[in-house]
């Protein structure tokens, strides 16, 4: 369940958990979900993935374990050190790293650049919850600000 919450940081990141792992709130149409990073660095718009076992948002790749299925996904707006707590978007309109010349309205896949998503099929992963970009990506890969998603992110192997 999301809730309007009152206070919360969703731009800030905490060596501390202040909120129940798993928390949500919606702000101005995205849903954002309160979890703990993992031992590397993240910037705005990496695509990570999280396990229920763990509850902790590690950047995808590739090179994520195989022969997973409905995984949930996780995108922070702004840099989350390692090991920090913060707010990661889960659905709505929002901001995604992605490759060079990635395409508008097309499925997005995990990349070999960790934390990256293109539109061409040699991954593992493809994103299953929706991810499109509104405006395909230009000639060089980076933030991508026309991201959404209707419904909740997960990936999938393929």
């Amino acid at each position: 369940m999301s809730l309007q919450l009152a206070g919360a940081k969703l731009t800030e990141s905490s060596a501390i958990q202040e909120i129940d792992i798993g928390t949500e709130t919606t702000v101005n149409g995205t849903t954002y979900r309160y979890f703990k990073n993992g031992a590397a660095d993240l910037v705005a718009g990496d695509f990570c993935v999280f396990y229920s076992s763990t509850k902790i948002a590690t950047k995808a790749s590739t090179s994520t374990a195989t022969g997973v299925n409905n995984v949930g996904v996780l995108i922070p707006q702004y840099a989350i050190p390692a090991s920090e707590y913060g707010w990661f978007a889960v659905k709505g309109f929002f901001s995604v790293k992605v490759l060079a010349n990635c395409a508008a309205d097309k499925p997005l896949y995990t990349s070999a650049t960790s934390g990256s998503l293109d539109d061409t099929s040699s991954s593992m992963f493809q994103n299953d919850g929706g991810v499109a970009l509104g405006t395909a990506q230009g000639g060089a890969g980076g933030l991508n600000t026309t991201a959404f998603s209707h419904n909740y992110m997960t990936v999938r192997s393929v």
